[in-house]
């Protein structure tokens, strides 16, 4: 096995690699590193050959730290391992090791979409430390909602909870529609967007990420926008991803103006998911603890994914390759104690303005 770096001309390879592998993930493509690039997030394909065939690797991303001279890598929901992962995973940290040296890199860190069996202890195994955090302000998450799409969408909407069903139906009979939205209508979409935040005191993107996002992915058909309206009003908006055999929901929003309409929303979301010929639909994070309480800020958006059918979904978690153990030290005080109160800020100014 050898391994390097990607050339652009290498784009397609790498796409059809991602796809087929068993933990392919939206956010390990060409795709995403290059909205990703426009955060300022510098991408690196690394990829491990066997007979000039890609068996695995993964996208690493530089984040240059302002002042300090010294920069961070990260793969999100990487490495993607090959079938001997043990030794393709230790010839990659030494490889990412030797790029880091060369940029000043402090560590790598990792978050595979793997289940804690289906990791076992292959990543402690070839030096990586575990990150004891349920949650991270800038990683994908680690408990998430899987809805298997295993059956014709009738049988799937027969699976749904009571509720759920009977709520979209109201929501069909009241003269609720949903419709495939373009660029234009993403300023709608905004509009909700920033509503939800404010009700919700959660952060936002803003209008500009939003366009980036829809038109950096949509060139390779993997976005579309959603949106639930009734005589005119669109009273939710939500875009959801496609890749390989898997969608994923994005982002909702709803000011619930338009009743049910988040439920008719959703809904076609799964129904996009599977006239695409995809085979799971993941709705991403659980927005609880694990296992999820009532009194979770977030449990209202976990009972809304559940009653479509979905089940929580565990991940491996959060791993770190050190490098630089002074500077990590420091770096993670930040993350544990600096980190959260800096984005109680941000979204503090943001539902604001």
């Amino acid at each position: 096995m050898s391994i390097r770096i990607l050339e652009a001309t290498d784009r397609a390879d790498w796409t059809s690699f991602v796809k087929s592998h068993p933990q392919g993930h939206f956010m390990q493509s060409w795709e995403w590193a290059e909205l990703k690039g426009t955060q300022g997030w510098e991408p690196y394909f690394f990829a491990v050959e066997n007979a000039g065939r890609i068996v695995g690797g993964t996208l690493v991303q530089k984040k240059r730290l302002p002042v300090l001279g010294k920069s961070i890598l990260y793969s999100p929901r990487g490495p993607l391992l090959a079938a001997d992962a043990q030794l393709s995973l230790a010839e990659l940290v030494a490889e990412v090791g030797r790029f880091a040296s060369g940029n000043g890199a402090i560590f790598w860190r990792v978050d595979p979409y793997l289940s804690p069996d289906e990791a076992g202890t292959t990543f402690s195994d070839t030096g990586f430390v575990p990150v004891p955090r349920e949650w991270s302000y800038w990683n994908a998450p680690k408990y998430l909602m899987h809805l298997p799409l295993d059956g014709t969408v009738e049988e799937l909407f027969s699976r749904m909870g009571s509720t759920a069903r009977n709520e979209t139906r109201q929501a069909a009979k009241s003269g609720v529609t949903v419709d495939y939205g373009t660029t234009d209508d993403l300023d709608d979409f905004f509009a909700l967007m920033i509503r939800t935040a404010e009700k919700k005191k959660i952060p936002h993107h803003d209008i500009v990420y939003y366009r980036t996002l829809y038109e950096t992915l949509g060139k390779s058909g993997m976005v579309q926008l959603f949106l639930a309206r009734r005589e005119g009003k669109t009273g939710s908006a939500g875009i959801s991803l496609r890749f390989g055999s898997t969608a994923w929901l994005m982002y909702l929003a709803s000011d619930y103006s338009v009743k049910h309409s988040n439920r008719a929303l959703q809904w076609e979301m799964v129904k996009w998911a599977v006239e695409s010929g995809c085979t799971r639909y993941d709705f991403r994070g659980t927005a609880c603890n694990y296992p999820p309480r009532e009194s979770d800020p977030g449990y209202g958006v976990y009972k809304f994914k559940k009653s479509f059918g979905a089940d929580t979904a565990i991940m491996a978690g959060y791993f770190d390759a050190v490098f630089s153990p002074a500077w990590y030290r420091m770096f993670r005080f930040a993350e544990e104690k600096v980190l959260p109160r800096a984005m109680g800020i941000v979204a503090a100014v943001r539902r604001r303005f």
